[in-house]
């Protein structure tokens, strides 16, 4: 590629960009684009973030730069990075890094981190493709490991045959990227991953390690894809505790991702995913990655909810606040769910449409401050009467705050009593 990576980004990143290359030429260092950058680059998408590794001393530009434009910089001395703060929409800031080595002590230890040159860096990455880094002084892509042949052939592929075993979370990452990008594993790579599988990898790693790539995966668009990935690798069970995933929840599961295109999906897959299980398996779960205790009561109770609301809505002459009872304490999650959920129930769901459309944002416009102004004193009576006035208002369409005065009005003697 010809062209200068520098000009994908927004002018005020690049000046910093810059500065900080500008420092680092000063004191004799050479510095890099690197990782997922450079391979989001290469392959034409949006890039998200921004790793500049240093050879040489990344705190030392990180102080230096700091100092000459009063920028308040964060120093990680353990890991020899710094993080230097952007005001940009997109780019919240720039991970400065010193090339590094890595040595793992035992399998799933976490790494030793010592001095390394710009291969060592390339190396202790997980997959050839985010191997690749561009040269801020040559201008033009360095390729130790042929990344860009594996990114030319959609391939997954590790850099050496221990590399699930030293680092389990790689094989959820590796699950991740080729669904994300519609790779495929290189031959050996899947190899390694069965074989890490086999041998127990995850129990070498905590559980807050596999929680945090566990989150990253239900986040993508391909989560789908991703769930049967696991179910292939039989590695459901060992993640989800459970021991498959219907096809009807792959439906949904499908659906939910066209629905939801962010980020905010995390426990509306989770519900999906345990909607069939029983409640040890989903007790199991929570305990093992510490979910707290509401979302594990969430999740436990779900289908027993839904099929309580699905029972409900099939009596006749529901009033709107009997249909605005059985929906208000759902999570905005759940709502999602259930009305994937209820797609091909067309009488119930249009209960479902009704409360969201023209109930879930109805309030009452009485306060505290108004109950004492008609003389009636603070005491438990106000959440009856609060109740009492929203159950009318919705049954009877109530939309101003005088038609509540008056129905409290009408009331109010046993209200002082």
């Amino acid at each position: 590629m010809n062209e200068n990576i520098l000009e994908k980004f927004p002018n005020k990143v690049k000046k910093e960009v810059i500065r900080l290359n500008s420092i680092a030429k000063e004191k004799g260092y050479f510095s890099y684009f690197i990782g997922g950058l450079v391979r989001d680059w290469v392959l034409k998408k949006p890039i998200k973030d921004i790793d500049m590794v240093i050879q040489g001393d990344a705190l030392e530009i990180a102080k230096i730069y700091g100092e000459k434009y009063n920028i308040s910089v964060q120093y990680f001395p353990r890991f020899q990075t710094a993080k230097i703060p952007l005001d940009d929409r997109i780019f919240n800031n720039i991970d400065l890094i010193s090339t590094r080595k890595e040595i793992y002590e035992f399998p799933g230890a976490l790494p030793k981190i010592i001095e390394g040159n710009l291969k060592d860096d390339l190396y202790r990455r997980d997959f050839s493709i985010n191997t690749l880094c561009y040269s801020l002084n040559s201008f033009k892509i360095i390729d130790l490991f042929q990344g860009e042949k594996d990114i030319k052939n959609k391939l997954i592929r590790v850099l050496y045959s221990k590399s699930f075993m030293d680092d389990p979370t790689r094989i959820l990452r590796a699950i991740r990227f080729k669904n994300r990008f519609e790779f495929k594993y290189e031959a050996y790579t899947k190899e390694y991953m069965i074989e890490a599988i086999n041998k127990k990898a995850f129990a070498t790693i905590s559980s807050d390690r596999i929680k945090k790539e566990l989150i990253l995966c239900l986040q993508e668009e391909k989560v789908k894809e991703i769930l049967m990935d696991f179910i292939e690798f039989n590695i459901i069970e060992t993640l989800f505790f459970i021991k498959d995933i219907s096809e009807n929840q792959f439906i949904w599961l499908e659906k939910v991702c066209k629905i939801i295109k962010n980020k905010n999906k995390v426990l509306v897959i989770l519900l999906i995913v345990f909607f069939n299980a029983n409640q040890e398996s989903i007790e199991k779960f929570c305990d093992f990655y510490q979910i707290n205790k509401d979302y594990k009561k969430l999740l436990i109770s779900n289908k027993e909810v839904f099929l309580k609301i699905k029972n409900e809505l099939k009596k006749n002459n529901l009033t709107p606040f009997e249909i605005y009872r059985l929906f208000s304490s759902l999570k905005e999650e759940q709502i999602i769910f259930l009305n994937i959920y209820l797609q091909e129930k067309f009488f119930i769901k249009k209960f479902l449409e009704y409360y969201v459309n023209e109930l879930r944002d109805v309030h009452i416009f009485i306060t505290g401050k108004d109950l004492i102004s008609l003389g009636i004193p603070p005491g438990p009576i106000y959440d009856v009467i609060f109740k009492r006035v929203l159950k009318n208002k919705i049954n009877l369409g109530w939309k101003t705050k005088e038609k509540e005065i008056e129905y409290i009005k009408k009331h109010i003697k046993e209200w002082r009593e």
